[in-house]
């Protein structure tokens, strides 16, 4: 946190913008790690304001918004989070990145106990992955979708 927060500091200093945003993203995900979801929050709406004028780049701070909802367990939160940012990536028709917030929608429904919802996401996940050849986030897919199938009982589909 000490190296990140004198990272911020002097992006500030030099008026680094671009640099305060990846700084403050960070802040974000390195105090979600340390579960002090508050804080990890306050840097993630402070990044996410100053990227006003980038929607794709505000789109993935809007993705860990809403883990960071979802991991202090506030899971309507997060999916609304998700449903924004899926609403940027459609009309960005940036695929890459929907298929990312369909996959932590898929994620933060399945902690949430919503099964079928979360395969929804994962397999529309899947197709945008299909579609984009994104070999790594396919299989990342492949494996969630699996236990989530095993999870309703799709012993085969799994």
């Amino acid at each position: 946190i000490e190296c990140l927060e004198s990272a911020l500091e002097l992006c500030r200093v030099e008026d680094d913008s671009d640099g305060i945003a990846v700084t403050l993203s960070n802040l974000g995900c390195a105090h979600n790690m340390m579960e002090c979801q508050q804080m990890a929050l306050e840097y993630l709406d402070e990044c996410h304001e100053l990227l006003a004028t980038q929607p794709a780049r505000q789109a993935e701070v809007k993705i860990k918004l809403a883990l960071t909802c979802a991991a202090n367990g506030d899971s309507y939160e997060a999916v609304e989070h998700c449903l924004a940012c899926l609403e940027v990536c459609r009309s960005l028709e940036d695929q890459m990145l929907e298929a990312a917030c369909l996959f932590a929608l898929g994620g933060i429904y399945y902690d949430a106990g919503e099964v079928r919802q979360a395969v929804e996401a994962f397999e529309r996940c899947l197709v945008l992955r299909r579609k984009t050849r994104d070999k790594i986030g396919l299989a990342e897919t492949l494996n969630k979708l699996g236990l989530t199938y095993c999870d309703i009982g799709y012993d085969l589909r799994a």
